[in-house]
């Protein structure tokens, strides 16, 4: 708890100096940007686990986005309009992506940096073959455990 109310001053401050104002109104908004960054980087919309290099890359492509329309002098309510649409996007692709057993998109890019294999589409064929592969049934191997001989259990 310290350490977010600590990192939020900081960034409090650091958009103050960055305006040379404060202003009451100021921030405003900026949870669609927060929410739309955690989701473009490839946090699952039903919960799960995310990554801090997703985030930050959904964090950059949102400021970018921002930063592009207002230097193209576009209007405040389409930027609105837009910012929602991508983050509608980002949703409807994670949703969809889910429901084939499909990685997110920050999720295939991590894979292929990763350095397991030299090559997208060897990435996307390997997990093509994990997709199809048969689950192993849990139920089973967690009754060949003994509890009492492994440690750390």
């Amino acid at each position: 708890m310290v350490n977010m109310a600590f990192l939020a001053a900081i960034a409090g401050m650091v958009f103050t100096a960055y305006l040379n104002a404060a202003n009451p109104k100021d921030g405003t908004n900026f949870e669609l940007d927060a929410i739309a960054a955690c989701f473009i980087g490839g946090a699952a919309v039903t919960g799960g686990v995310g990554t801090v290099i997703g985030a930050m890359t959904g964090g950059l492509v949102m400021g970018v986005l921002n930063l592009g329309l207002a230097n193209m002098s576009v209007d405040q309510n389409r930027i609105l309009l837009i910012k929602g649409l991508v983050l509608l996007a980002a949703v409807a692709f994670d949703v969809v992506s889910k429901k084939r057993g499909k990685p997110s998109f920050i999720g295939l890019i991590m894979r292929g940096f990763s350095g397991k294999s030299s090559d997208g589409a060897k990435a996307l064929a390997a997990s093509d073959l994990e997709t199809a592969q048969p689950k192993v049934n849990a139920v089973a191997e967690a009754a060949k455990i003994d509890i009492t001989k492994e440690p750390g259990v």
